[in-house]
């Protein structure tokens, strides 16, 4: 297996970066992940149903692979700003995709840097801001915070009598993006 850096030519990809070009640039020049299937999911939505008030919620870190075993050593891939975790079905980890064997199944797991989606999403609203009827508010926040500010009282409901709440303490590698009409932001 061998990556490969080429200039863009997908189509998608180059319409997300028209969108941000901040997605492709760090101050390092270091490679990075573009999730490009979720922002073209945001596109598409916003595309179809301007006035949309959505919510995702995935994780925005992930611990470093368990690369222990001496087959795992070897990286395949150049280092990259969100690099996924590659785990396959019995529960080891590879150090990149390229390594895994052909017919392995694995899931392969992203970081969301959701600053990124939200400035992206922002990007977006901008753009197509005359077929909106109404303004759009975007806002990045801790799954804790979000859960805090839109459902305190189901929170209140899952409390152990210990007063411990496993929706607000754990998951705190967890955010929530949010668009919406900022009539119905609090």
């Amino acid at each position: 297996y061998q990556e490969a850096f080429s200039p863009v030519s997908d189509p998608l990809l180059q319409q997300i970066l028209s969108i941000d070009p901040s997605l492709s640039t760090n101050p390092q020049n270091f490679p990075r992940w573009i999730p490009s299937v979720a922002l073209g999911v945001l596109m598409r939505l916003f595309e179809c149903r301007p006035n949309s008030a959505v919510a995702f919620a995935d994780f925005d870190w992930l611990p470093p692979p368990d690369l222990s075993s001496p087959e795992n050593q070897v990286l395949a891939a150049e280092p990259a700003i969100g690099d996924p975790i590659v785990t396959d079905m019995k529960g080891i980890d590879h150090p990149c995709y390229l390594t895994t064997q052909p017919d392995e199944l694995c899931d392969i797991l992203y970081p969301t840097d959701f600053t990124r989606i939200a400035s992206f999403t922002r990007g977006i609203l901008r753009r197509d801001n005359e077929r909106r009827a109404m303004p759009m508010s975007v806002a990045a926040m801790k799954q804790n915070d979000f859960l805090l500010q839109y459902g305190l009282d189901e929170v209140n409901k899952t409390k152990s009598w210990t007063g411990y709440s496993p929706m607000i303490e754990d998951f705190g590698n967890c955010s929530v993006l949010t668009v919406a009409p900022h009539h119905l932001c609090k």
